[in-house]
């Protein structure tokens, strides 16, 4: 049986000094049938010339130069011109165990499945930490029709998309959000509505690397944008009538309590519209989040100290 092509989507911006481990880790890896798409998106360093060096060693490496555009623009980019009947994507200051897409496919393949995650740890000043908190003591675990939406919006599934192998298929025309951060999130949202199977391994295969300066670290336009996402898809859940308010609840109050754990963490953020209406949702009902079975514990505790602090 002819093994799968993975298209590896890997967009580049000024990680001059993390893309050698990036790549690297992709190139050897255990699964050979790689079409490895570099996308440089404007960056000032020597990424652009690194990214030539190595497509000139390896011939599955495609490059794209291109002007500044942010992450989804470029994951947008290799998208459109991707061949492989999967799609991976990979953060180019990240890097990957070398069985990863191997053990990924062979998953794939033995239960026919759209999506397969595997499980991630925070890499920190050369230091590999705890796994993650998505965590599962089962070995694999299958998710059926919309049951993986229903653990994205309850913080019981990734919504990160670079710990996971995709169907291109289901994909389709789908595309990131440009100029929105937190972009991930819709991404999912949209494509679990399209997928019968998804499994998921607790096995470690992607190393996460938490940097100070990263946009993941928080700052007022993450905040916002997460914001703006939830009310994306509290339209469209109610719009289409889908069987998901309990979990939209869930998703609404993991949402408000982090924005409002940011301001207060981060001060000197400049969102204290938005932080006052997530504030007094969280006090108007306090009694139903404390009650709240599906929602996990930190939050309740998260949203009593909020109450303390007000």
């Amino acid at each position: 049986m002819v093994s799968p092509k993975i298209s590896v989507i890997v967009p580049i911006y000024m990680v001059e000094s993390y893309i050698h481990e990036c790549i690297n880790s992709i190139i050897n890896q255990t699964y050979k049938n790689l079409e490895i798409i570099l996308v440089d998106d404007g960056s000032p360093d020597k990424c652009p010339s690194i990214c030539d060096e190595y497509a000139n060693l390896d011939s599955r490496i495609i490059v794209i130069h291109k002007n500044n555009g942010g992450l989804s623009d470029a994951r947008n980019v290799g998208l459109d011109i991707c061949t492989g009947e999967f799609i991976s994507f990979i953060d180019s200051d990240d890097f990957i165990e070398e069985e990863m897409y191997e053990h990924l496919i062979n998953i794939q393949k033995k239960n026919g499945s759209d999506i397969v995650r595997c499980d991630f740890r925070p890499y920190c000043n050369k230091k590999k930490e705890k796994h993650s908190i998505y965590y599962s003591n089962m070995e694999e675990k299958n998710y059926f029709e919309l049951d993986a939406l229903r653990a994205l919006l309850t913080y019981k599934f990734s919504c990160a998309s670079w710990d996971k192998i995709y169907r291109k298929d289901c994909i389709g025309n789908l595309r990131f959000e440009k100029n929105r951060n937190n972009e991930d999130m819709l991404f999912l949202y949209y494509l679990l509505q399209k997928v019968s199977l998804v499994t998921e391994t607790n096995k470690v295969y992607y190393n996460y690397r938490i940097r100070e300066k990263s946009i993941s670290r928080g700052n007022n336009k993450i905040l916002i944008d997460m914001l703006k996402n939830y009310y994306t898809i509290e339209n469209d859940i109610l719009k289409l009538d889908l069987p998901l308010i309990n979990e939209l609840n869930i998703y609404k109050i993991t949402t408000f309590i982090s924005i409002c754990r940011a301001y207060i963490k981060n001060k000197g953020l400049s969102y204290i519209k938005e932080y006052s209406a997530c504030c007094n949702y969280i006090k108007s009902n306090i009694y139903k989040i404390l009650m709240c079975k599906n929602l996990r514990i930190r939050f309740k505790l998260w949203a009593l100290i909020l109450i303390l602090k007000n």
